[in-house]
């Protein structure tokens, strides 16, 4: 522990560089889970509509 404090002390930016970078890529990873859940439950809901769209075509009386 005395080892990892002293190692922050005297690199200090590069310590906080690599806290941000990691910071950034799990911002990053979050937000790719994110996207994949809104995308599968979009298509899910899509496939569970009971209408079919067609298209803007509507059927003549």
């Amino acid at each position: 522990m005395n080892l990892a404090i002293r190692d922050i002390r005297y690199h200090r930016g590069r310590f906080i560089l690599t806290s941000v970078g990691l910071g950034l890529l799990l911002g990053v990873v979050m937000s790719m889970g994110g996207i994949y859940r809104g995308l599968f439950a979009d298509a899910l809901a899509i496939l569970s509509h009971d209408h079919p769209h067609s298209g803007g075509l509507e059927e003549s009386p």
